[in-house]
């Protein structure tokens, strides 16, 4: 899990978080919403060790992944959801083998594929 306690960071005089107690679960998909500027990307870059808070303590196991996707991403077909789900290449793998089976009406594939969604929390 990913914990943040009594954290504050700062990006030049402006407080971004101040005295944060928070805890993440794994397989808990969350998402960060604000208006521009208000330290969405600042968190980011200190979950994957590019910032440091002023104070407090970030924690979560060493050998975790933590990958986001850029602001900027090149054209692509994709929907920004999508874009976003192929970085969960398993559950992105199974949406798509999910489409299949629904287009050629494979009852036992359609229900092989929600049974492993299920498994992975999709």
């Amino acid at each position: 899990m990913i914990r943040l306690k009594k954290l504050s960071l700062f990006r030049g005089s402006k407080q971004l978080l101040n005295q944060v107690d928070l805890t993440l679960y794994p397989d808990h998909k969350i998402g960060i919403v604000g208006k521009n500027g208000c330290g969405k990307s600042s968190v980011f870059q200190m979950l994957q060790k590019e910032l440091s808070p002023e104070q407090g303590e970030l924690e979560f196991p060493p050998k975790w992944i933590i990958s986001s996707a850029k602001q900027e991403t090149p054209a692509s077909e994709l929907t920004a959801v999508d874009y976003v789900l192929t970085g969960h290449q398993e559950y992105y793998s199974l949406q798509q083998q999910l489409i299949k089976a629904e287009q050629s009406e494979d009852g036992h594939a359609i229900a092989n594929v929600h049974a492993k969604l299920e498994a992975i929390n999709g």
